[in-house]
């Protein structure tokens, strides 16, 4: 190996950070028309309100979506887990009217490896297919990878929701694999694995795999699940 390939491949080593996170704090991300708050018993009234429309609690493949009476518990147990330091969630808000539009969260940290999955989001049926999706993706992707500096993020989304699927994929993401059976997804097969990762793995610096430009151009999406 010449001096130069050996300082390149050192260099690239370097790039790559490998010391474990700290715990995560909740932080306000914005852009892209919406804004991402911390998840508070202040959203209950308006994602009920987000659950209802277009009765997205009903759809088959997205049992994590509450019907209105059980959002405020849901909430609450969302809330916990941030307290306890497993989770991050926000309350996704239209800065264009200040609606509430969804949810969504980090979770399955895996701090000591810098990986976690994007899950648990859910948006108003109003919204689907209206970029939001995108966007609330691109500020999540933004925060894991440039600002928290992750090597991994993944999705999980349900086999018959074929527009997450579609709006994954646009993200750059891809398969892996698919979940096991657990109690509330009993049929083998059900939810798909993605993953996504930082480039600085393969050293190419602070780049990632995923498009930023899926913002404008991943309109092909649903917001139901993953």
């Amino acid at each position: 190996m010449t001096e130069a390939a050996a300082g390149g491949r050192e260099e690239r080593t370097r790039a790559v950070p490998t010391a474990p996170l700290p715990r995560l704090e909740p932080v306000t991300l914005r852009g892209h028309g919406i804004r991402l708050e911390p998840l508070a018993e202040a959203h209950v009234p308006g994602l009920q309100g987000v659950v209802a429309d277009g009765e997205i609690h009903r759809l088959p493949f997205a049992p994590h979506v509450p019907a209105p009476e059980a959002v405020e518990g849901s909430v609450a147990r969302l809330t916990a887990d941030v307290e306890a330091g497993t989770r991050l969630a926000w309350a996704v808000v239209r800065e264009a009217d200040e609606q509430v539009v969804g949810l969504t969260t980090f979770m399955n940290l895996a701090l000591a490896d810098r990986g976690l999955e994007i899950g648990n989001t859910y948006l108003a049926g109003s919204v689907h297919r209206t970029g939001v999706n995108s966007a609330m993706k691109h500020l999540l992707l933004t925060h894991a990878f440039d600002e928290l500096e992750m090597l991994r993020v993944e999705f999980r989304v349900h086999h018959l929701n074929l527009a997450s699927r579609r709006a994954v994929e646009a993200l750059g993401a891809h398969r892996t694999g698919s979940c096991d059976r657990t109690a509330s997804c009993p049929t083998a097969r059900c939810a798909t694995r993605w993953c996504t990762r930082s480039s600085r793995r393969s050293g190419r610096g602070s780049g990632r795999c995923w498009s930023s430009g899926s913002v404008a151009g991943a309109r092909a999406e649903s917001g139901k699940s993953s």
